[in-house]
């Protein structure tokens, strides 16, 4: 009985212990543990547009027209050019609206995702990414 004690309080020790150890979940602050940004983004009139989880089947709203295609994309950096995106494939149509400035909308196969212009959150995402951008310097 006495050597089933001993063998429990062992067993419990490495389980304890066993559960302390270091584990690298290593995700970055934009989200994908790749290092890339995760949400759907383009520069269009130099504006940044952000995809919000809208899906991608919307029919395309009245009085928007096509103004161009996704040039490049780059999924570890934020667009600095017209047409340039994260996460939306090279030839995706986009369309957007004289009424509107602040919505356009990308093609996809079976229909359309609504992007949002956003300066708060454009700040945002800028300074994340030169923070992240200093800390690979730094390691480097």
């Amino acid at each position: 009985m006495k050597i089933c004690k001993v063998m429990l309080i062992v067993v419990m020790c490495i389980c304890i212990l066993s559960s302390c150890a270091k584990h690298n979940h290593a995700t970055t602050p934009a989200g994908d543990p790749e290092g890339g940004i995760w949400q759907a983004q383009i520069m269009y009139n130099d504006v940044l547009y952000f995809y919000g989880d809208t899906g991608y089947s919307a029919p395309l709203p009245e009085g928007y027209e096509l103004v161009g295609c996704v040039e490049s994309m780059d999924k570890h950096k934020l667009p600095s050019k017209n047409f340039e995106s994260v996460r939306l494939e090279v030839g995706q149509e986009v369309y957007a609206s004289e009424e509107d400035e602040t919505v356009i909308y990308v093609k996809f196969t079976d229909g359309y995702a609504k992007l949002e212009a956003d300066e708060e959150i454009e700040a945002k995402w800028r300074e994340s990414m030169e923070k992240i951008s200093e800390k690979e310097t730094a390691q480097e």
